[in-house]
């Protein structure tokens, strides 16, 4: 465990920094101005002192960056991140020592007044995942279907993939594609919104055909769709 990263529920978080300011009170000079230390080395005396009080992630659940995690991460676009040597997508990526800077897709997050989120979060709930299709054109002479629209998402992982009700799974569409209209829509700091394309020849499609176009956000299970009729 790295105490550069914690989560925990709000009153446990107390306690725990509660012990540290009263802690930092008795603390030597000495360790502060010889050896740097600071509240992550107290939270280590408490995690040393209290073992049951903390609990450990899953191996390769969290990529630190900080003490080589530069050399490990890779960026497959924007705001997905992978660990290169192992293959494994982590459920946390932890930016330490200012590692954030080197990636625009999440840098505006940690310029953020703490305020700002807190209000964010407390004023506004999160909106469900949507996805919206904002135009839908098959030519029957080209037998080409150009679709394309907009997805507000939880997660930056998604999928958007489009199936015929006759046809099946048609392909996925081209995702991350600018939507500043959407983004003004829903301003928050913690959803993931932009553009969807979709422009595919395909074999003459059955008159009335019900074409599905689904979300599939994080771990992949399309339960979002939104439908439109050729």
């Amino acid at each position: 465990m790295n105490i550069g990263f914690i989560t925990a529920q709000p009153s446990v978080m107390h306690d725990l920094f509660r012990d540290i300011q009263e802690r930092f009170q008795s603390l030597p000079v000495r360790l502060i101005r010889d050896h740097n230390w600071h509240d992550q080395d107290l939270a280590r005396v408490i995690r040393s002192n209290k073992p049951d009080f903390f609990a450990e992630f899953p191996e390769d659940s969290i990529l630190h960056l900080c003490g080589g995690g530069m050399d490990l991460v890779e960026e497959r676009r924007p705001g997905s991140f992978i660990n290169r040597i192992s293959g494994q997508t982590p459920r946390i990526v932890h930016f330490g020592g200012g590692a954030w800077k080197h990636f625009p897709a999440i840098a505006p997050a940690y310029r953020v007044a703490a305020q700002d989120i807190f209000d964010d979060i407390n004023q506004r709930s999160l909106p469900a995942n949507q996805v919206s299709i904002s135009n839908a054109i098959y030519s029957f002479k080209e037998r080409q279907l150009q679709a394309n629209g907009w997805y507000v998402s939880e997660s930056p992982e998604i999928t958007i993939a489009l199936a015929g009700n006759t046809l099946g799974v048609l392909g996925t569409a081209t995702c991350d594609l600018p939507r500043p209209d959407v983004k003004k829509r829903f301003p928050g700091t913690l959803e993931h919104s932009g553009g969807w394309e979709f422009n595919l020849v395909l074999p003459r499609i059955p008159e009335n055909e019900d074409i599905t176009v689904s979300l599939g956000s994080g771990p992949i299970d399309f339960r979002l769709m939104a439908c439109f009729t050729v």
